[in-house]
């Protein structure tokens, strides 16, 4: 059990109409400069979201295969044929959520978004969470990058704030 949590960073997620991209199935650790697992999302619905607009859908239980390799979430791969378990898309779960409903995922967690098919933009926040003490393991990211982070050493940096314990 972690004796205190910092965030990692937010941002927001946007699928604009006509132009949007499904999300491929993916976990989030992968792109994440940490060298722990346990990092936790939550995911804010600023609007009613379901599958006609990129809601999120998950697979129970996936956290447990561990970290797999970062697929390319721009020319997407299959994520299942990397384990082998396409069979584990009849466990999907399906998220739809009226506006201010919340989601929560480990890092590790199997999840997609499907395009947004209808005629108004979707839009949502994500917030990371990770325990304190989770090291840093020099993969490059936006919000680590330049700041002087020692690869192993705790991230702990004003950027990355206590929240609580």
């Amino acid at each position: 059990t972690p004796s205190s949590i910092r965030l990692f960073h937010d941002h927001a997620l946007l699928k604009m109409p006509g132009d949007s991209k499904p999300t491929p199935w993916h976990q989030d650790l992968p792109y994440w400069p940490m060298n722990e697992p346990g990092a936790l999302s939550i995911w804010i619905a600023l609007d009613d979201v379901d599958e006609r607009n990129g809601c999120l859908s998950f697979i129970p239980r996936t956290r447990e295969l561990g970290r797999l390799e970062a697929i390319n979430l721009v020319e997407p791969q299959d994520i299942f044929r990397a384990i082998r378990r396409g069979d584990l898309l009849d466990q999907v779960q399906v998220a739809r959520m009226e506006a201010g409903g919340v989601t929560f995922h480990d890092g590790l967690t199997f999840h997609y978004a499907g395009a947004n098919q209808t005629d108004r933009p979707r839009h949502a926040l994500a917030i990371i969470y990770m325990t304190d003490g989770t090291t840093y393991s020099g993969k490059k990211h936006v919000v680590t990058d330049g700041l002087g982070l020692a690869i192993g050493a705790p991230i702990d940096h004003p950027h990355f704030p206590v929240l609580a314990g």
